[in-house]
């Protein structure tokens, strides 16, 4: 391996290796659709309550209590959704 080679291995590992208690680009961006297939997931089920109602096979023991988590897994969502945002501000301020 030549001089040249080592030095652009070297820039490359240290460009890569984020600081102790930071993660790479990557890993926010992996996390934010994450988030997106949560709001899917959310969406369908809330769907398939007002479309289908109490002919639900899967909420059929107590529909209401199934509505109510589809809710709480939103609200979840929306939650984390908002943490990956502010932490992605704060590195866009540095």
């Amino acid at each position: 391996m030549s001089a040249a080679g080592a030095q652009h291995s070297v820039a490359w590992e240290a460009e890569m290796a984020p600081h102790p208690g930071e993660h790479p680009e990557l890993f926010w961006r992996s996390l934010f659709y994450f988030n997106v297939y949560r709001l899917l997931v959310a969406l369908l089920l809330l769907l398939s309550v007002a479309i289908w109602g109490p002919n639900l096979w899967f909420g059929s023991r107590d529909l209401r209590l199934f509505a109510g988590t589809g809710v709480a897994y939103g609200v979840f969502r929306n939650a984390c959704f908002n943490l990956i945002r502010q932490k992605n501000r704060r590195q866009n301020t540095k």
